[in-house]
């Protein structure tokens, strides 16, 4: 089902919308003179879609990455796709990030357990970093539903070679060698105890996020409450209080106002089981870097067990002041003015892993 946004027309034409679900993906495009979406194209439809990336200095150029270890790969913006040389069998893929310190067709690849690879060609040929693995605790990173979840991969524009990285149950990482070392700058993030006795105390990172404005401003959403720092990671602030939940898990920042952070906070849940949304979904916003937050929730639904994944709420830099998130239902929902109010464009019949624009 595909639904109209009001005053939609800015954003006509700029782009497509790319959706990642456990079926497959869902390419949607905005008809101009209703203001509704069109579906384009729906493919890989026998695939869990867990990431999608692209390098915005090669037009049309897309990799996919599936929760199996599959890479796919279009040259025509997702209309059509093939199997792309490289695949990581049994390694699920969590991120996939063009690296913008090296020439077109350069990506990180994030799979589950903590692994990096590096492709320079746009996946056709790969190999393991071993930078990161090589750290000390490595061996004792855990899910907790399994290996360790590789979320958050951030070349730092305007930076050669510094790179910083978000794994949970692990903590967060930078590097300024491109990835070949790799220091650890959780720092004061809380940590929590492993699951082994003799394992380290691990911080429980639920999604990293720089702002493109100022490299020394960074925000985290972790199990144990919601953190900005100021000085390119070398501390951390709680933000937490006005949040109705200490976990927070999806996080996106406002491309042009380093002070607009938005999250979606979650009430705890057992270890096997997903945190959940057991009424109001809201969306909670800062315009002051968390000190204050303001629940946004017209348009948005209230309904039992419904969840939003780290990879399907985003604040696109081609369109600042839209929000976009995707549900475990398969509902889509837009806003066109900073999350004050919300309205459904689009359902799908699988759960919503990744958007993109």
């Amino acid at each position: 089902m595909l639904n109209q946004l009001p005053e939609i027309s800015s954003l006509a034409g700029s782009g497509l919308l790319y959706l990642g679900t456990a079926k497959g993906i869902h390419v949607l495009q905005v008809r101009t003179q209703t203001g509704t979406w069109q579906l384009l194209k729906h493919s890989l439809v026998d695939h869990d879609i867990s990431a999608l990336a692209w390098d915005n200095r090669q037009a049309g150029q897309i990799l996919a990455g599936t929760a199996e270890g599959a890479v796919f790969a279009s040259s025509d913006a997702g209309l059509t796709w093939e199997p792309a040389p490289v695949s990581y069998p049994g390694q699920k893929i969590w991120s996939i990030t063009p690296d913008c310190h090296r020439p077109p067709g350069a990506f990180y690849i994030g799979l589950t357990g903590g692994h990096l690879y590096y492709t320079s060609d746009n996946g056709a040929t790969s190999q393991e970093m071993p930078g990161l693995r090589a750290l000390p605790q490595a061996d004792y990173w855990w899910g907790p539903f399994g290996p360790a979840i590789f979320h958050s991969i951030i070349p730092v524009e305007g930076q050669p070679g510094r790179v910083y990285l978000g794994l949970s149950v692990v903590g967060v990482f930078n590097s300024s060698d491109s990835g070949q070392s790799w220091q650890d700058v959780t720092a004061n993030i809380p940590r929590m105890p492993h699951e082994l006795a003799e394992g380290p105390h691990l911080a429980d990172i639920h999604k990293l996020a720089l702002h493109p404005l100022n490299p020394d401003r960074l925000y985290a959403t972790t199990h144990y409450g919601t953190f900005r720092s100021d000085d390119g990671s070398q501390s951390w602030e709680n933000i937490s209080a006005g949040l109705p939940f200490e976990m927070t898990r999806p996080l996106a920042l406002h491309p042009l106002d380093p002070d607009t952070v938005y999250v979606i906070a979650h009430e705890d849940s057992p270890d096997n089981e997903l945190p959940i949304i057991r009424g109001q979904l809201q969306v909670h916003r800062s315009r002051d870097g968390g000190r204050s937050w303001e629940a946004l929730e017209e348009g948005l639904p209230a309904q039992a067990n419904c969840a939003v994944l780290r990879e399907a709420f985003i604040s696109p830099a081609s369109a600042p002041g839209w929000l976009y998130l995707g549900t475990n239902r398969g509902q889509v929902f837009a806003s066109n003015n900073e999350g004050d109010a919300w309205q459904l464009i689009a359902e799908v019949a699988s759960s919503v892993r990744v958007v993109r624009v």
